[in-house]
């Protein structure tokens, strides 16, 4: 936050004092020197609301303005960096400390002081963000900005500020509701020992960037279990998904009930706040696999992860057209409880050496006969290929699930199991090829295939203390889309095949001729 400069302040106080003087319909008199001594002192005011009243004056952008619309226990801000997450959450845990809410909040208001725990990551990252964005400085030595935050000056009492993790930092104080009490604010760090943050209780939970370890979650919510003012509690989450896909952050993504989530990301931050400059150095000084993370608040699995492509390119803007000439071919990978079945539709257009990921099916906990009919929606002439677990019984009581899709359901399954197509069946061909096929501008997927996106972008690889690479994260999607991309060549079927029309190589030849007559005709 800061102090606001003085050049900058007086202007805009002036302004603010301008504005007052027209919606009143009063005129100054510039030759009076009573009203302008009115006019001074309205100015006076203004510069120092201005300065220590913040919250009067926060106006969010449409984009920020959706989480005060959120009304479940556990709210997120999962955000691009640059994009004014932490400050939008701020301004929530302003209004439930002050009780001072606008007229459009569309969430809980406490009627009561509360009490608030916020936690960061490090000394540091609590005074740059929950401190500074909170009080208004990032060292509490400074005492002419404290009170310059989103907390008025006029709510904190002085005396109550402990010192917190470092000398500049702020543990803890009480600030002045607006029904009279008095509501508390400690702020925590993830660093500080388990017993800091057992048996307390709280109100209002905030998390400013993501813990690493979920029992810190966990101690943190339990302070929710009988909350000080009796009404419900709030839990928030600020942060830059640079930690990946640990389980708070699944619980959002995936709208666990009682979770709810918006995410910014540079799109929807306006060039006056990031300009393009800016955003361009910061860009150069990021890790390759940060970029996504950092730029579209998508989870990042790190330095492993598996897909470090140009997501933009890959993914498409509206699902892509079929052509008759386009190959089909469906992958499937067989789920054992409580794994899903994930079945992946492909095309390929051996025109352009393009393909096409069209549509995704993921059933959970499922047997031939819930998932099959899915199947045939799609297609009953499409080539379904297949891993050699197929061939195993245990998916049905007396018969493998190939055999049930094949001769119970009519499923146009591929005779044999999927190999590669140098014969072997290691993942690593199948993964380096679609990687290569993407990076080309070759392989391309449709915009609603979501499932299948998210497992792609969480794949990734750990060493282990033996120095082996492992592959980490749900890959039943991923394992299908593999099958399928590596067979279509050899096994896909056009619509016009498999209509019986005419075989690809006549329709190449058709076309040839009606080019080559076009050009010498014309």
């Amino acid at each position: 936050m800061a102090l606001i400069a003085p050049d900058q302040l007086f202007n805009r106080a002036r302004e603010q004092a301008n504005q007052e003087l027209e919606r009143h319909g009063i005129t100054i008199d510039r030759n009076n020197n009573s009203q302008m001594r009115q006019y001074a002192e309205l100015i006076a005011f203004y510069e120092q609301d201005l300065q220590y009243n913040k919250i009067r004056y926060y106006q969010p952008f449409d984009y920020q303005k959706k989480l005060y619309e959120l009304r479940t226990m556990a709210q997120a801000v999962i955000a691009s960096n640059r994009s004014g997450k932490s400050y939008s959450v701020g301004y929530a845990i302003a209004c439930h400390l002050t009780g001072i809410y606008p007229d459009w909040w569309g969430d809980i208001r406490y009627q009561t002081g509360v009490r608030v725990i916020a936690a960061g990551a490090s000394s540091q990252q609590i005074r740059e963000a929950i401190q500074d964005t909170l009080v208004g400085t990032q060292d509490k030595i400074q005492e002419a900005a404290i009170g310059s935050g989103l907390v008025p000056k006029s709510a904190i009492l002085r005396d109550t500020i402990i010192t917190g993790a470092d000398r500049r930092g702020i543990g803890g104080l009480q600030i002045r509701h607006k029904s009279g009490s008095i509501s508390t604010l400690q702020i925590v760090s993830y660093e500080q020992d388990r017993a800091v943050l057992q048996g307390g209780k709280a109100d209002v939970i905030w998390f400013d960037e993501q813990p690493r370890d979920d029992d810190v979650v966990s101690e943190l919510i339990r302070a929710l279990a009988q909350t000080p003012t009796g009404q419900e509690g709030r839990i928030y989450l600020s942060a830059t998904p640079l930690v990946g896909w640990t389980p708070m952050i699944k619980r959002f993504w995936e709208g666990v009930e009682g979770h709810s989530m918006v995410r910014y990301t540079w799109d929807d931050v306006p060039e006056s706040l990031l300009d393009t400059k800016t955003r361009d150095l910061l860009k150069a000084s990021w890790l390759p696999w940060e970029i996504e993370s950092r730029t579209q608040g998508i989870p990042m699995a790190g330095a492993g992860s598996v897909f470090q492509i140009d997501w933009d390119r890959v993914i498409l803007k509206e699902p892509p057209k079929l052509e008759v000439w386009h190959r089909r071919i469906a992958g499937i990978d067989f789920g054992r409880s409580p794994d899903p079945t994930a079945v992946i539709w492909i095309a390929y257009d051996p025109r352009t050496q393009c393909t096409y990921v069209y549509d995704e099916y993921y059933g959970r906990s499922q047997t031939p006969v819930e998932y099959a009919p899915h199947i045939l929606s799609r297609g009953r002439d499409v080539p379904v290929a297949w891993p050699p677990d197929g061939q195993r019984k245990g998916y049905t009581e007396t018969t493998s699930a190939i055999h049930e899709l094949t001769n119970r359901y009519g499923i146009r399954t591929l005779n044999e199991p999927f190999t590669n197509p140098d014969g072997s069946r290691g993942i690593d061909y199948g993964l380096q090829y679609m990687i290569q096929q993407m990076r080309m501008g070759r392989f391309f997927i449709s915009p609603h295939c979501r499932q299948l996106i998210d497992e792609m972008r969480q794949y990734h690889t750990e060493r282990s203390s033996a120095g082996r690479i492992n592959f980490r994260g749900s890959d039943h999607g991923i394992d299908a889309l593999r099958y399928g991309a590596l067979s279509i060549e050899r096994y896909g079927q056009s619509s016009m095949e498999a209509e019986g029309i005419m075989s690809l190589q006549e329709y190449q030849q058709i076309e040839r001729t009606i080019n080559n007559w076009s050009v010498n005709t014309y």
